[in-house]
């Protein structure tokens, strides 16, 4: 740990796809706490969710919860990201824009889908359960994401810059390693985000925002090599 403070390294731990290693032990919390109390280590968790759970309101509500748990576990500051959002033009159309599953407000909204989903069976108790689930996902108001696809080096850029600030990293303007050109890479932008909803860049118009050309980001950095 001590070298990798020196190199101003970051370390990552991939944790594995089974959720209950983080959500249900305390081996991960421990060894975190740790890093943290002992090696003054700025932690910071990326919990990624597949975009595929967006098309179904029960599994999206599942996930919402899944993220909540993990945030309440492990006690760090955390980053949700929905990842492969380039695919989710492919699949079934959404019931809402794609900013309403980003924001995760008003979920009640979804209720009406969930029950339509639902066995007929097991649809009474199923509603009430997830009804609770949704309201304290709700009353916390933890859960909010961010998306991400991974080939599209903006979407990676704006990612990358978010764990930054979680981390309470600040670029400096003369540092080992390229930091600065970094932070330069990460001021440019092929359109104006504020002026693109997630669902015009994604779903709506993503063949558009896909053909822009992207030659001016990779100049600019061209020019600090």
């Amino acid at each position: 740990m001590a070298k990798l403070s020196r190199s101003g390294s970051y370390l990552l731990f991939d944790c594995p796809g089974q959720v209950e290693v983080f959500t249900h032990q305390e081996s991960l919390y421990r060894i975190f706490g740790k890093l943290s109390s002992e090696h003054s280590a700025r932690l910071c968790v990326v919990s990624l969710i597949d975009s595929i759970y967006l098309t179904s309101a029960s599994q999206y509500i599942s996930i919402t919860l899944l993220s909540l748990r993990s945030m309440l576990q492990l006690g760090l500051p955390q980053i949700n990201v929905i990842s492969k959002i380039d695919k989710l033009a492919e699949y079934n159309s959404l019931e809402f824009p794609l900013d309403f599953y980003v924001k995760v407000q008003d979920l009640q909204l979804l209720l009406p889908k969930i029950e339509s989903e639902l066995d007929r069976r097991l649809g009474g108790n199923f509603m009430k359960l997830t009804e609770c689930i949704a309201d304290m996902v709700e009353d916390f108001g933890l859960v909010t994401y961010e998306v991400l696809a991974v080939e599209d080096k903006q979407s990676m850029i704006n990612l990358l810059e978010k764990i930054d600030q979680t981390n309470g990293y600040i670029h400096g303007t003369s540092e080992i390693g390229g930091d600065s050109v970094w932070h330069d890479a990460s001021r440019v932008r092929l359109h104006n985000k504020e002026d693109v909803t997630l669902q015009e860049r994604w779903i709506d118009h993503k063949a558009h925002y896909d053909a822009l050309p992207q030659t001016e980001m990779f100049d600019h950095l061209k020019e600090h090599d």
